[in-house]
C-alpha cells in the first residue's frame, strides 16, 4: 500500500501542501501520483504542472520552480521523482530550508519508488 505523508507546520498556520508518496508497492504509489497530476491538470491546466527527476535536479532549478507563479491559475503542481534517493546530501539540506519558503500557490509532491531513508533531514521536514 502506498504511503502518503502530508507535511504539517508546528505553528497555527495551515500546513503547506507538501506530499510524499512512497512504499513497498511502488507501482500503486506511482499510479496515485499520476492520478493526482491528471486531476490537477484537468482543474488548473497542464501549463501549471512541472515534473523533475532527482538525479538531474539542481537546487537553483527547484528554487526557481517554487518562486514562479502559475499561469492564469491560482495553483501549480510540482512533482519530483526520486529526489530523496538520488540527490546529493548537500542539495537535500538546502531543500529543507527552501520548503519554508514554498508559496501557497504550490502543491509539492515527492515520489520515491523505494521507501526513503527516514534519517534524512528532508524526510523529517516533510513528516512534520
Amino acid at each position: 500500500m502506498p504511503r502518503v505523508a502530508a507535511a504539517k507546520n508546528s505553528d497555527e498556520k495551515p500546513s503547506k501542501p507538501v506530499y510524499l508518496f512512497s512504499g513497498e508497492d511502488s507501482f500503486r504509489a506511482y499510479e496515485k501520483v499520476k492520478l493526482w497530476q491528471a486531476q490537477f491538470e484537468s482543474k488548473y491546466g497542464d501549463l501549471n504542472s512541472q515534473l523533475f527527476y532527482g538525479e538531474n535536479l539542481s537546487v537553483s532549478e527547484l528554487q526557481g520552480a517554487f518562486e514562479s507563479y502559475p499561469f492564469l491559475s491560482e495553483k501549480k503542481i510540482i512533482i519530483i521523482y526520486d529526489f530523496l534517493a538520488e540527490a546529493k546530501d548537500e542539495d537535500l539540506k538546502k531543500t529543507v530550508d527552501l520548503l519554508d519558503d514554498v508559496g501557497d500557490h504550490v502543491v509539492l509532491v515527492f515520489y520515491e519508488h523505494k521507501v526513503p531513508d527516514a534519517r534524512k533531514a528532508l524526510y523529517k521536514k516533510i513528516q512534520k
